[in-house]
C-alpha cells in the first residue's frame, strides 16, 4: 500500500500584510511524529510583521495526516517505564522549585498557567482547542464554569471520564457555540495550527461577553531558542504549524478582529520544557523520526540553564521568550 501524502498549494505570501516571504528554513522533515513530507519555511521579511509559514502549505482537507501519531494519540507509559517516568518528572520539580520561587519564574508559571486568569472575578470559560480538558478541571477549581472544544475525539472521552467537566468534539471554527456568553475565552497553542488565524481571533470576539477576556499563547518565532537551535527549534513543528508568530503581530491581528489589545509579550516559564525537546531534536541521529515533542531528561539540566539565561535576558530584550501571548478584551 503506498504511504499517504499530505497534498500542497503554493503560498508565496505572508496572510497578514501580503508581503512576498523568503526562505527561513528548508528540506524540513516532521522528526517529532512523522508526518509525510518534505517543508519549507518562509517568513515574512518586514520587521513590523515576521511571520514564518510553510510554502508550499498543506491543504486543509489532508492535515489530519499531520496527526495520526500525535501526542495526543500516544497512551502514557506505564509499569515500570510509567514509574520511572513519572519518579523522573517529580524529583525534577522538587529539585527546580526553590530557584524558580528565587528568580521569580515560579510565580510567572503560576500566572501563566491560569492564562493570566488569576484575580479576576470567575464566570463562564470557553477553551478552544481544549484537548482533555486538564485547563479547564484547573480552572474550576477556581471557580470557573468551563466548556471547550477539541477535534481530537479520543481526547475529549479521556477528559469527559477523568474530569468531568463539559467537552465537546469539533472544529473551533464551524462548531455551534452560543455568542456574546463568556468572559473569557482561552487558546493555548492553537493559532499557530489554524489555517486562518484571522477568523480565529473573530469567532473568540464574538463567543466574549462585552468586556470579556480573551488569552491566547503560541510559540514564539524571535524567541532565544529558535535564535540559538534555528531549524531544530521545537516551536518550528512543520507541518502541523502553519503559522508562527512573534508577539506584536499577534496584537496586530487581535486588532484587525476588533478586538481591544490589553498586552502581548513573551515569556520563559515553559522554556526549560521546550529546550529539552529542541536538544532532543539537535541531537538526533539524520533521519531519525517519531522523536515526540515532550520533556526529555537528557537535557533537563542544561535546558535549565537556557531557561534562566532566557529568563535574565527578557529583562533587556522582551521578545526572546519561548512563547508568545496575547491578553485582549471585547
Amino acid at each position: 500500500m503506498t504511504a499517504p501524502t499530505i497534498r500542497t498549494y503554493v503560498n508565496p505570501t505572508c496572510l497578514i500584510c501580503g508581503t512576498a516571504g523568503q526562505v527561513l528554513h528548508s528540506g524540513l522533515k516532521d522528526r517529532l511524529f512523522g508526518a509525510p513530507g518534505t517543508w519549507q519555511l518562509k517568513q515574512c521579511p518586514r520587521p513590523e510583521c515576521g511571520l514564518v509559514w510553510p510554502d508550499p502549505s498543506p491543504l486543509t482537507e489532508d492535515l489530519g495526516l499531520a496527526y495520526q501519531t500525535y501526542y495526543t494519540h500516544v497512551e502514557p507509559a506505564t509499569g515500570s517505564a510509567g514509574l520511572v517516568y513519572r519518579l523522573s518528572k517529580w524529583a525534577y520539580w522538587t529539585g527546580i522549585r526553590i530557584p524558580a520561587l528565587l528568580t521569580g519564574i515560579y510565580q510567572e508559571r503560576r500566572e501563566f498557567v491560569q492564562m493570566f486568569l488569576r484575580g479576576r472575578p470567575p464566570g463562564r470559560l470557553f477553551d478552544a482547542g481544549c484537548g482533555d480538558g486538564q485547563f479547564l478541571h484547573l480552572m474550576k477549581e477556581h471557580g470557573w464554569q468551563g466548556t471547550g472544544v477539541d477535534f481530537d475525539a479520543a481526547a475529549i472521552e479521556t477528559g469527559k471520564k477523568k474530569y468531568g467537566v463539559d467537552l465537546k468534539v469539533g472544529d473551533f471554527q464551524t462548531v455551534p457555540i452560543e455568542e456574546s456568553a463568556f468572559d473569557a475565552v482561552t487558546m493555548s497553542h492553537v493559532i499557530e495550527h489554524v489555517p486562518d488565524p484571522l477568523a480565529c481571533l473573530d469567532k473568540c470576539r464574538r463567543l466574549l461577553k462585552p468586556g470579556g477576556r480573551l488569552v491566547v499563547s503560541t510559540p514564539n518565532v524571535r524567541s532565544l531558542g529558535h535564535q540559538t537551535f534555528k531549524a531544530a527549534w521545537r516551536g518550528l513543528e512543520p507541518p502541523r504549524h502553519l503559522h508562527v508568530f512573534p508577539h506584536h503581530l499577534l496584537g496586530e491581528c487581535a486588532r484587525r478582529a476588533g478586538l481591544k489589545v490589553i498586552r502581548t509579550g513573551s515569556t520563559a516559564v515553559n522554556a526549560d520544557y521546550i529546550i529539552s525537546a529542541t536538544m532532543a531534536i539537535a541531537n538526533a541521529p539524520p533521519g531519525t523520526s517519531q522523536i515526540g515533542g515532550g520533556w526529555d531528561a537528557r537535557y533537563a539540566l542544561k535546558a535549565i540553564a537556557f531557561q534562566y539565561r532566557e529568563h535574565f535576558a527578557l529583562r533587556r530584550n522582551p521578545d526572546l521568550g519561548e512563547e508568545a501571548f496575547l491578553i485582549a478584551e471585547r
